[in-house]
């Protein structure tokens, strides 16, 4: 029920107003009335009326005063102005007062049940508005962190269109326009070997979620895996901020981390951080920056600000990315000749700009991480990622390159051969897998990321592809396939609105009949009489 208070100084104006809104709409309101401006104020404190019909002249406090005072109090509530004056000086008065109609004395009835329809017409429209709001709302959340991930990996991987992209969509929390990379990885290589890989792998998570704890609590940041063992944070810069100073208290962040994690896990982990960027456009030079900081040993530290290393730019190689972003294009579009001589020059690159086993070991990694993450997106291929790994690492300790080059080559093949043969019906079996797991689970609260790993593919590529292959998104899709189903319910059984919300997948049955409403253009209760 809605609240409404009728303020007037005069007893029968406000029993007269109050005879008619009970009588024609007593089943939706719960009416009080007060006799002067105090006393509104009193009441609005304890009651936080939804709609105020106010008289305007009244000893002591009167209306507009009191619509002012109301207005700190209750924001939302909406005001009618009752008054027998008929000027130009009180009319705009209350339209100063941001009111919602203005009614001269005598009113009649006619009027007030008009004025009052269209209060509540207006309340009913804002709270659908609300919870539309706030279940967009819902969904960015649910997406956040997976268009957080995407955002990174693509300046990691030097995707220019896609990071323009996602910058432009505005899923990221915080601005960046201001910002600087910190590159984080874990060293395993002094650790333990004879710890369980179970034991590694636990270490390996509390380490995760401490940096990620360390993130958040700096506020305005973005934090997503680059590698197996590396993350890569984006820090947003206060622009008021002098730029010397920020540098510092990046670095002093850093710090704090590496020595926390030590005393925790005892596990070392370093720390490479470029410089300050004015754009979007530039963080992959800020990333480039913060790689170059990590692996420099000119300082012998833990944590290395690229600004202070010596001659940077001294023998700076440039990864080919725009070749490596082409190879996995040319691999996923199942293309093998093309997709050979671009893999020929990017393992060439690797095999003899980087001298040093372990750093080329990692440039490896990173190359078949960034296979493996785009084909994953396409199909279920992890034996693939978990044998060419492990190939990697034999290969490596053999110091034969040339024969892993041609190992790692048929391993492609073997997954461009796959796609080839999936391309066709992959993806009407993973709408239709979708869309029956969502038939037979409506009636629960489902989330993207759970079909998604359902139907065994990241949430992100679910999305775009459900959206382009049945021209609605997943959520349209589910609440199309619970209105069916209510429907249903309503032309042959005699359920009570309140149990069909709920066997549909709804637990406010108003929520439900709004939802219903939008769907059909009726209400339930319309629908199950037609």
């Amino acid at each position: 029920m809605y609240r409404v208070m009728i303020v007037d100084d005069e007893a029968l104006e406000r029993q007269g107003l109050l005879l008619i809104l009970d009588k024609q709409f007593g089943k939706e309101l719960e009416i009080i009335d007060v006799s002067n401006g105090k006393k509104a104020i009193e009441m609005a404190y304890q009651v936080k009326p939804e709609f105020v019909f106010m008289d305007m002249k009244m000893p002591g406090i009167d209306g507009i005063e009191a619509i002012k005072a109301i207005k700190e109090i209750s924001p939302n509530t909406k005001f009618v102005v009752v008054s027998a004056y008929d000027s130009f000086y009180y009319a705009q008065k209350a339209i100063n007062a941001n009111v919602f109609a203005y009614l001269l004395k005598p009113v009649k009835r006619k009027d007030i049940i008009e004025c009052m329809d269209n209060l509540l017409k207006s309340q009913k429209v804002e709270i659908t508005r609300m919870h539309d709001e706030l279940e967009l709302r819902q969904q960015i959340q649910e997406l956040k962190p997976f268009y957080e991930q995407e955002f990174i990996q693509s300046i990691v991987y030097n995707n220019t269109e896609k990071l323009q992209s996602l910058s432009k969509m505005q899923l990221l929390e915080h601005r960046l326009d201001l910002s600087c990379c910190v590159l984080l990885e874990i060293d395993l290589e002094h650790v333990d070997q004879l710890k369980e890989v179970q034991e590694l792998n636990f270490l390996k998570k509390r380490i995760e979620e401490k940096i990620s704890q360390y993130f958040k609590d700096y506020t305005n940041s973005v934090l997503g895996r680059a590698s197996e063992n590396r993350f890569l944070g984006i820090l947003a810069i206060d622009p008021e901020e002098d730029l010397n100073i920020a540098s510092k208290n990046v670095s002093l962040l850093a710090e704090r981390l590496v020595r926390n994690i030590k005393a925790e896990t005892g596990i070392d982990i370093r720390v490479g951080i470029g410089q300050v960027v004015e754009n979007v456009d530039r963080i992959g030079l800020s990333y480039q920056e913060s790689l170059k900081a990590l692996t420099d040993q000119s300082l012998n530290s833990q944590v290395t600000l690229f600004s202070l290393i010596e001659n940077p730019s001294e023998d700076y190689r440039e990864y080919p990315f725009e070749e490596e972003r082409m190879l996995c294009e040319k691999v996923l579009l199942g293309l093998k000749e093309d997709a050979e001589g671009l893999y020929d020059y990017v393992f060439q690159w690797i095999h003899t700009e980087i001298q040093d086993m372990e750093e080329k070991r990692i440039k490896f990694l990173e190359f078949i991480t960034v296979l493996d993450r785009q084909i994953s997106e396409k199909i279920n291929e992890s034996d693939w990622r978990s044998d060419s790994r492990l190939l990697l690492d034999r290969q490596l300790e053999s110091q034969d390159v040339l024969k892993l080059k041609t190992q790692l080559w048929n391993e492609i093949s073997n997954v461009i051969h796959k796609i080839n043969l999936l391309r066709d019906n992959n993806m009407d079996s993973i709408i239709n897998k979708a869309k029956s797991y969502i038939q037979k689970n409506y009636v629960h609260e489902i989330s993207l990321e759970e079909i998604a790993q359902h139907v065994a593919v990241s949430p992100y590529y679910f999305s775009k592809l459900f959206k382009q292959e049945t021209g609605e998104n997943f959520i349209d899709y589910l609440t199309q396939v619970r209105i069916e189903k209510a429907k249903e319910m309503l032309r042959t059984t005699d359920l009570s609105m309140k149990m069909i919300a709920r066997r549909v997948g709804y637990k406010d049955p108003n929520y439900f009949s709004r939802v219903f409403k939008k769907v059909t253009k009726m209400k339930p209760s319309d629908f199950k009489q037609k």
